[in-house]
């Protein structure tokens, strides 16, 4: 009698996945992974290394042409811009021209912030922004790898790719316009055609999770709930760009919901609503597009940033029983790069003795039962737009005393023990600028103390 499963033998195995469904779930990880990347990138403050403003705005830019140059995504072949996929939120073929736009904008701001190098505050601002700037760029060039046909069932990907991209260029507009304003036309040019990347890019968020739903087929029900919860999303984040001043961010999300007020709804979905339904929300596209453009005179101005105020430092200079002296390299604030004793800023009700015996203990780890008075330098940064007010303690750490340890990593590079001599070798622009005032003012420190 022949054996007949399952009564005599386990079930076979699956098949394996097909190798290309393997690929594209690799490939969605790894595009996960790095648009939390992205995220990071975005919010942290550690430096990006020695690319100076213009380099790094200019190397981000070229990154974001070159991928979205690629053909293969879906919107490059759209026919008479009608999206391949069912969607109640797809805005007319007519509304993508904003990208020129856009880079045509985004290529004469790279522009002024490389000719207008001695402009100092717009280098400045440049800087504050280049981080989410890169992670913009960055996170736009991912988007374009996954809005492509071997991640037609992955649309969520690419609608979570472009919030990324989205959240890390307001990061940058905000960080951009928190500073100083350089000149007005250099202003303008780089900050317009960013707001209007942002906007349009919050918009484009919202057609790609719409594509989503459609292409799930959820339902009609769930397909018309998506469209009117990205209507209502739309109009929310207008008005947060308008009440933080990015007017052309607003514009842009005005123009998204105008061009959906005029394209076409397809698929399943639109046909099972039927004509009153779909010209009805072709009709709220079209009032929400109407409600930006009516509140735009109420924006406000972006933000100012705060005047600067004169701040009061002390630099500790730690020395050891063989006269040899602490110091590392800064890292992520200003004078970032550059060698510095340890130190830091006076907190209400310190004296400088306690400010200094504090910062060397939370820095370096070491303790000391006293600090001495030594010093005092003017510090004007105009590059950093900061002035302080600098007192130098001398510390002189007693016989047995642990080695520095950097309890500051984001902060400092490292703690090393340097002779005075081994200093004032340092090439000046190797060095905070109260460090090269205090070499200026023929301060010397005791050869060693016993």
């Amino acid at each position: 009698m022949p054996c007949v499963w399952p009564l005599c033998s386990p079930p076979p195995p699956p098949p394996p996945p097909p190798p290309t469904e393997v690929y594209a779930v690799l490939a969605t990880g790894a595009l996960l992974a790095a648009g939390a990347c992205c995220v990071y990138l975005s919010a942290s403050s550690r430096p990006l290394g020695s690319l100076s403003p213009p380099a790094l705005t200019m190397l981000a830019f070229a990154v974001n042409v070159a991928s979205v140059s690629l053909p293969g995504r879906f919107d490059s072949n759209l026919e008479d811009g009608v999206a391949p996929w069912p969607t109640l939120f797809a805005p007319a073929g007519f509304a993508f021209a904003i990208w020129g736009l856009i880079y045509l904008g985004e290529a004469c701001g790279v522009a002024a912030v490389w000719l207008r190098r001695h402009d100092k505050p717009l280098q400045h601002a440049a800087a504050a922004a280049s981080r989410g700037w890169l992670a913009a760029c960055a996170a736009q060039a991912l988007w374009c790898a996954a809005f492509r046909p071997w991640a037609l069932s992955r649309l969520w990907l690419s609608a979570a790719l472009l919030a990324v991209d989205a959240l890390a260029l307001l990061s940058s507009q905000r960080a951009f316009y928190a500073q100083p304003p350089p000149p007005r036309v250099p202003l303008a040019l780089v900050g317009w055609p960013r707001s209007l990347h942002l906007g349009w890019l919050s918009a484009a968020a919202l057609v790609n999770l719409n594509a989503f739903v459609g292409h799930a087929a959820l339902g009609a029900p769930a397909a018309l709930a998506a469209a009117a919860l990205s209507l209502a999303a739309a109009l929310a984040a207008a008005l947060a760009y308008l009440r933080l001043g990015l007017r052309a961010a607003a514009l842009a999300v005005a123009w998204a919901l105008f061009g959906l007020s005029q394209g076409a709804a397809v698929g399943r979905d639109a046909a099972a609503l039927g004509p009153a339904a779909v010209e009805g929300l072709s009709l709220a596209y079209l009032v929400g597009a109407l409600v930006v453009l009516l509140c735009l005179p109420l924006a406000a101005a972006p933000p100012a940033a705060p005047r600067p105020q004169v701040r009061v430092g002390v630099g500790v200079i730690a020395q050891r029983q063989d006269g040899r002296l602490l110091m590392g390299e800064r890292l992520g604030a200003h004078g970032a790069n550059k060698m510095s004793f340890p130190g830091g800023h006076v907190e209400m009700g310190e004296s400088w003795e306690q400010t200094a015996l504090r910062e060397l203990a939370e820095e370096t780890g070491l303790a000391a039962p006293d600090a001495t008075h030594v010093a005092t330098t003017n510090d004007v940064m105009p590059g950093d737009n900061k002035h302080y007010v600098t007192f130098f303690m001398l510390v002189r750490l007693p016989a047995g005393a642990a080695n520095p340890v950097n309890l500051e990593p984001e902060k400092c590079g490292g703690w090393s023990w340097y002779t005075w001599d081994e200093i004032k070798a340092i090439p000046e622009d190797r060095l905070f600028v109260p460090v090269v005032n205090l070499l200026a003012s023929g301060y010397k420190p005791p050869l060693r103390f016993w």
